[in-house]
C-alpha cells in the first residue's frame, strides 16, 4: 500500500529529487525508500515513466558521481536500485534507458575496476548481468572491456557473492562469440573459471558451468579448459550433484568441453538414442 501510495501521490518524484540532496543523510534514506519500493513491479514501472523517462539515466549519473566523490556505499545503492528497476515483467523500456540514453555498459566497465571498492565492483557486475540481456549490450560489454575485468572476480579468494554476480555477467556475455573470444584471450581466465567450479556453493558454480559451456563453444578454448582441469571437476559435480539443475549444467558443460563434431553425443546420464 505504502509502495502504491507513493507511485499515485508524487511520492517517487519526491524521493528522485532527495538524491541529490546536500544532506548525506537525507540522500541515504532516499535511496532506501526507494530500493525497498522498488521490490514491487509497479514500484518499477512507475520509476521508468518518473520524468518523462530521465529519472533512470539520472541515477545512473548519481550512482558514478557518488562513486567519483568516495561515497561506496551510495554508489552502491544507487546500482542496487537500478538492477532491482531491471527486474520489471516487461523491462524492454527500462533497459533502452539503460543502454541507450544513460550509456551504462562503458560505465559499468569503468566501475569494475579493482582499485575501487568491493561493494560497488559487485554492483556493477550484477547490473551489467542484467543489461547484457540485451544483444547489443553483450557487444558494448566486450568493446569496453569487461569481460577480463569481470574474469579477476572468478578467483576462491573473491567473496562468493560477489564471484556469483561477475560470472552470471560472463554467462550472459559469452553467449555471443565475441564474449567467448574475449574470454578465451584473456590470460588466465580460463582457469579462473574452472577454479570456481564448486558444489558447496551452489549458484556460483552453476553460473560458472553456463560460462564454461558458452567458452567452449569455441574450439580453442576446449583445450585450454581440459588442461586447466575442467574435466574432473565437471565429472565429479555430476556425479555428486543432487540438485537435477546442477546435475544438468555439468552434464551440459562436460558435452561441450568434450565436443569433436556433429552431432553432439547424448548429454551425460541421458538415456541413449533409440536407433529402432
Amino acid at each position: 500500500v505504502g509502495a502504491r501510495d507513493l507511485a499515485q501521490h508524487s511520492g517517487l518524484d519526491a524521493l528522485a529529487a532527495a538524491l541529490e540532496d546536500p544532506s548525506e543523510g537525507v540522500r541515504d534514506e532516499a535511496y532506501g525508500a526507494l530500493i525497498e519500493a522498488a521490490r514491487f513491479d509497479s514500484t518499477r514501472r512507475a520509476l521508468e515513466a518518473c520524468g518523462s523517462g530521465a529519472v533512470l539515466p539520472r541515477l545512473m549519473e548519481l550512482a558514478l558521481l557518488e562513486a567519483q566523490g568516495g561515497a561506496a556505499g551510495r554508489a552502491q545503492q544507487g546500482l542496487v536500485l537500478l538492477f532491482t528497476c531491471t527486474q520489471a515483467r516487461h523491462n524492454a523500456g527500462i533497459l533502452s534507458q539503460l543502454v541507450d540514453v544513460a550509456q551504462a555498459i562503458p560505465h559499468l566497465a569503468g566501475l569494475l575496476k579493482p582499485e575501487l571498492p568491493m561493494p560497488v565492483r559487485h554492483a556493477a557486475a550484477e547490473l551489467l548481468g542484467a543489461l547484457a540481456t540485451r544483444e547489443d549490450a553483450k557487444i558494448q560489454a566486450v568493446q569496453v572491456g569487461a569481460v577480463p575485468l569481470l574474469l579477476l572476480a572468478a578467483s576462491p579468494s573473491v567473496p562468493v557473492p560477489f564471484a556469483t554476480s561477475a560470472v552470471a555477467a560472463l554467462g550472459a556475455i559469452t553467449i555471443r562469440r565475441e564474449g567467448k573470444y574475449a574470454a578465451l584471450e584473456s590470460p588466465g581466465g580460463l582457469a579462473g573459471l574452472v577454479s570456481v567450479l564448486d558444489p558447496c556453493h551452489e549458484q556460483l558454480c552453476i553460473n560458472a558451468m553456463t560460462a564454461v559451456s558458452n567458452v567452449a563453444e569455441a574450439p580453442e578454448a576446449r583445450a585450454i579448459l581440459v588442461a586447466s582441469g575442467a574435466g574432473p571437476k565437471l565429472q565429479h559435480i555430476f556425479e555428486t550433484a543432487t540438485v537435477e539443475v546442477v546435475k544438468r549444467a555439468a552434464a551440459q558443460a562436460i558435452r561441450q568441453c568434450r565436443f569433436k563434431h556433429l552431432p553432439y553425443e547424448v548429454l551425460p546420464g541421458a538415456p541413449p538414442i533409440n536407433e529402432e
